[in-house]
């Protein structure tokens, strides 16, 4: 992949996003009859950026056809941005598994969650976590996409009905990790009218674990939304121009903002 596609905050339009989405197809044809590769290691590069919902690219497999191996190399590659990412990778690996379930498969889950389990690194440190207060205004950010959701269904609801098999499965996978997504917001109580109260009553509990995990989920929540719309917009650069129009104007619309086919 071209490595400016790569830098935090570059621009991509559809044909980045469709010059990134071909790397898994192109390291397949590489590595299949390549020695000391071959079609094995081959099918569970191609299939590294699938999830078992559906939700994953280039060819959006779900199910039985997303193979084992597969699973494995995009759960592991998962978890590497993770540690890349995060002080404490297994915990936040233990709240996505229960956040967004469904991406791999319960075999898959149950190591992951074992290894946070027992991954002592993982224990609230005596560094001072981030302030709750800081979280009030992401948790306002999310439930305002969320609502921006809700309004908008009808009109996806209507382009899914009217599009052709390709969009409609881009536009389902979309609505789908959407409704999952808001699901987890709500099984967390951040869906609130009141945040200020409810940050106000956790900040005088002290409870230092319950603090480092809502943090994580907030963060985990705020991570699911930039991973939909990138996805959503790689989906897109795979589509004919007039369709990847509307996966634009969806994003677009649960931003809040006007796009050019509005």
């Amino acid at each position: 992949m071209d490595p400016s596609y790569l830098r935090s905050g570059a621009p991509l339009g559809p044909q980045e996003w469709r010059h990134i989405a071909s790397h898994p197809v192109v390291a397949e044809r590489v590595l299949r009859d390549m020695p000391g590769a071959g079609r094995e290691i081959a099918s569970a590069v191609l299939h590294h950026h699938e999830r078992l919902d559906g939700f994953g690219y280039p060819r959006g497999v779900r199910g039985d056809a997303l193979p084992l191996n597969g699973q494995i190399l995009a759960a592991a590659e998962w978890l590497m941005a993770l540690i890349e990412g995060s002080m404490t990778p297994l915990t936040r690996a233990s709240v996505a598994t229960k956040l967004i379930p469904g991406e791999f498969s319960r075999e898959i889950t149950e190591v992951i969650t074992a290894a946070s389990l027992s991954d002592t690194s993982s224990a609230p440190t005596v560094v001072d976590p981030v302030p709750l207060e800081s979280a009030i205004p992401r948790v306002i950010s999310i439930a305002s996409v969320l609502r921006r959701f809700q309004q908008s269904r009808p009109w996806i609801e209507s382009r899914i009905s009217a599009s052709s098999p390709g969009l409609r499965a881009v536009l389902e996978a979309g609505l789908n990790r959407l409704l999952r997504i808001q699901t987890a917001f709500s099984s967390t109580g951040l869906d609130t009218d009141d945040p200020d109260g409810l940050f106000a009553d956790l900040a005088e509990h002290r409870d230092l674990a319950l603090h480092a995990e809502l943090m994580t989920v907030v963060g985990e929540l705020e991570w699911r939304l930039r991973e939909l719309e990138r996805e959503s917009l790689l989906r897109a650069g795979l589509l004919p121009p007039d369709e990847g129009a509307v996966m634009e104007e969806l994003l677009c619309r649960l931003k809040g903002e006007r796009s050019g086919a509005s």
